[in-house]
């Protein structure tokens, strides 16, 4: 029975000391403190998201498009096959959808605010 337990633990410990989320600039999306993020999806014709990038309001350091880049628990760019594929992404970590807006005269890029629930 002790051995049991002893492998067990031992699982339990290497398991968990293994598992990665989801990253944004090797930060756990769930431990990102930003209150609000953006996401600026870009659309070619038609609904088809073609790109999107994340703005997570950080002034104080210069971000480049790599550091935004959704990845997997193996560093793998994460893909996605729509917005609402997107959108439901970020609901289970945590975001709700707040406002969405487009910029006058540009009608491929769309802007969606997400607010955390905590």
């Amino acid at each position: 029975m002790k051995k049991n337990s002893l492998f067990i633990l031992i699982l339990l410990v290497f398991i968990g000391g293994n598992a990665k989320a989801q990253t944004i600039n090797n930060v756990p999306i769930k431990d990102i403190e930003n209150k609000y993020i953006e996401i600026v999806a870009n659309f070619g014709r038609g609904t088809v998201m073609n790109s999107f990038t994340l703005d997570l309001g950080q002034t104080n350091r210069i971000f480049t498009a790599r550091d935004l880049q959704l990845r997997d628990q193996n560093g793998m760019l994460l893909k996605f096959t729509s917005i609402v594929d997107l959108l439901n992404y970020f609901a289970k970590n945590g975001y709700e959808l707040a406002n969405t807006y487009t910029l006058a005269g540009n009608q491929y890029e769309c802007h969606y605010v997400l607010k955390r629930n905590r």
